[in-house]
């Protein structure tokens, strides 16, 4: 079976690796800055001293407009090459100073301790990264300016300022470092504990790459199964199948919302039924009132007829020959009736028939019964859903039947038509109307509570007659 990458397991182990990955970026990145910080922190006594011994005096005279003195304070520097430094009231470190050099503001070589040193510009005799330190002080852009050579030697790069915030010289220092190794043990520990972290992190990263991989699709794949199980039944409620239960296997919030679902379809199914059980009850009412109010009146009619001619019999033949023949017409009547009434229950394959077929065959069957003028216009192919169809007709079969009970009329016309994108159905007498004041009967609440079902409409208009309109949306 070929994979699918597009499917929601994939998906899901795409996130989960997505999630991995960025958290395993994240430890490692907040690593290294957490290292730089504290590196910062171990070299911060030095730069300390370098401000304060170097970079501020040499300010202050240009302040005072003494730019010349600035040298002779480097050179004291460059006879006392060895300074001592102390943090916290303890000895730091040792400052061998190999070299100064001033820099113009286009990092031309301007002076330095050794007279007899050539002149170069920093841009193309420096290492890169002290390149970058020397462009960071003459734009006056914050850099740390300290870079580590080799062992404890040091290339350090700090910019000298005007007052008006302009560089004025840039110092380049070479120097050695020899630091207390019990005092800076202090802050470097934490350096080396993220050193190793980092490097575990790297190492987690590759090693568990592959477990993650194979976690992360396990994962997804018990979520797709559940997503599909849960489709599965979701598609047999859609159906009709409200029988059918989601697996509950956890009593987290997940289990109790798929029992809170599990228990809606109960409550559907039960509805489904209570419905169904209304309707056949409708249906085994409107068959009784239909045999009481035809054929029963037929047969009582009939009785009497025969008892009629019996009488008859012997004293005046003629006349029971005649009452005879009216029974044999009133008898053919209720087995018409019958068979009507049998045609009417018979199911209609509504997966092979069309509303306009069903109900063009409905309505030659009434007019051949019915002593009412029958107008029908019915738009050819009209389909819907088998559901809807058999809906659709019984509400005009029992509107048909409501004319003959009530109406009292001679003519009724019959519409079916698609206009607008809904199917509409009317049927008109020239009868006497509705009664005013006069509720509905069950009849037509029946009809209302089937046409909601499928989303259709039912609507009564009674003035010289009465029109029964139906109305349905059509299917795209």
């Amino acid at each position: 079976m070929p994979m699918k990458f597009h499917s929601l397991r994939w998906k899901i182990t795409g996130l989960v690796l997505l999630v991995v990955l960025s958290f395993n970026f994240l430890m490692q990145f907040a690593i290294w800055l957490i290292e730089s910080s504290h590196r910062d922190i171990g070299n911060r006594p030095i730069k300390d001293w370098l401000d304060n011994a170097l970079i501020h005096p040499a300010e202050r005279r240009l302040e005072q407009g003494n730019s010349e003195s600035i040298t002779t304070l480097l050179s004291h520097y460059c006879n006392r090459p060895t300074q001592a430094i102390t943090h916290a009231g303890q000895h730091y470190a040792s400052i061998t100073i190999n070299d100064l050099y001033l820099l113009d503001e286009q990092g031309n070589y301007v002076w330095s301790c050794d007279p007899s040193l050539p002149k170069f510009n920093a841009f193309m005799h420096l290492p890169i990264a002290s390149r970058d330190d020397v462009a960071d002080a003459i734009v006056g852009r914050f850099n740390s300016g300290v870079e580590q050579l080799e062992g404890d030697d040091y290339l350090v790069v700090k910019g000298v300022y005007q007052p008006n915030g302009a560089v004025y010289r840039v110092l380049v220092s070479q120097q050695t470092w020899q630091r207390n190794q019990q005092f800076s043990k202090l802050l470097y520990y934490p350096v080396e504990i993220l050193d190793r972290g980092l490097s575990w992190s790297a190492a987690s990263l590759l090693i568990g790459f592959l477990p993650a991989l194979c976690l992360a699709f396990l994962i997804a794949s018990r979520i797709s199964k559940k997503v599909r199980e849960i489709t599965q039944v979701i598609g047999q409620w859609a159906a009709g199948n409200f029988s059918a239960r989601l697996k509950v296997t956890a009593k987290d919030d997940t289990g109790k919302a798929l029992s809170q679902l599990n228990q809606m379809a109960e409550d559907i199914r039960r509805l489904v039924e209570q419905k169904q059980a209304l309707a056949e009850k409708s249906e085994r009412q409107r068959i009784a009132a239909e045999l009481h109010d035809t054929v029963k009146q037929l047969l009582y009619a009939n009785n009497l007829q025969l008892a009629g001619a019996s009488a008859s019999l012997g004293q005046d033949n003629d006349k029971a020959a005649l009452i005879l023949s009216e029974a044999i017409k009133t008898n053919k009547k209720a087995f018409n009736n019958i068979n009507l009434l049998i045609e009417a229950l018979k199911p209609i394959d509504w997966d092979h028939t069309t509303l306009s077929t069903a109900l063009k065959q409905e309505l030659a069957r009434w007019r051949s019964d019915k002593p009412i003028e029958l107008d029908v216009k019915i738009e050819d192919d009209i389909a819907l859903s088998p559901d809807q169809s058999y809906v659709f007709y019984r509400c005009v079969h029992e509107a048909l039947q409501n004319v003959v009970k009530h109406s009292q009329a001679k003519q009724v016309d019959v519409a079916l038509n698609k206009q607008d994108g809904q199917i509409i159905c009317t049927i008109s007498d020239d009868g006497i109307g509705l009664s005013e004041g006069k509720g509905e009967g069950q009849g037509l609440v029946l009809m209302r509570s089937r046409l909601e079902a499928i989303k259709g409409t039912l609507s009564i208009t009674s003035g010289q007659g009465c029109t029964v309109t139906i109305t349905l949306e059509a299917q795209s």
